[in-house]
């Protein structure tokens, strides 16, 4: 994969260097400057279609949904051979998202996120949910384990936000 197939994929402009890589845990992702602006692409999947992907239509509209109702995210870019919802092919191959870079900073102690988390997943957690079965990583731990969870991040959110640093 290089900066010239993404950006032609996605009508990004010319690449000024580059793909520079940010990370690479589940899906590979990378910053590509051009001559337009800056963005992250993300490798959804690199190849043959995984049976799941039709998901990603459900995804799309959950995501404009939730844009809609006030949850920051950034612009997705419009690719030219769409495969599923905001994904796009690249060299005619795989599924891959673009969106407009957004500068940031690692999370330190002193942020109190709690007032906008708490409002971000009310508003998440309002909309409509998704009307099949989604793969089953999302349903590793069950609903009581995820609130234990939460509970006990919450109590040790700055120590954890130390440990980012």
């Amino acid at each position: 994969m290089n900066a010239e197939t993404i950006a032609a994929a996605f009508d990004l402009g010319r690449p000024s260097g580059p793909l520079i890589p940010v990370q690479h845990t589940v899906s590979r992702t990378w910053r590509l400057d051009t001559a337009d602006g800056s963005f992250l692409a993300k490798e959804v999947w690199p190849d043959a279609d995984p049976e799941w992907a039709p998901q990603l239509v459900w995804r799309r509209e959950f995501e404009e949904r939730a844009v809609k109702a006030g949850v920051a995210a950034p612009a997705t870019m419009v690719p030219r051979d769409p495969a599923y919802g905001w994904t796009g092919r690249v060299g005619g191959r795989g599924a891959y998202r673009v969106t407009e870079w957004l500068e940031h900073r690692p999370i330190t102690a002193a942020d109190d996120l709690a007032d906008w988390l708490g409002r971000t997943l009310a508003t998440l957690h309002s909309l409509h949910p998704y009307p099949g079965v989604l793969e089953p990583h999302f349903y590793i731990v069950d609903a009581d384990r995820w609130r234990d969870i939460a509970a006990i991040v919450l109590g040790r959110r700055h120590e954890l936000a130390e440990r980012r640093r």
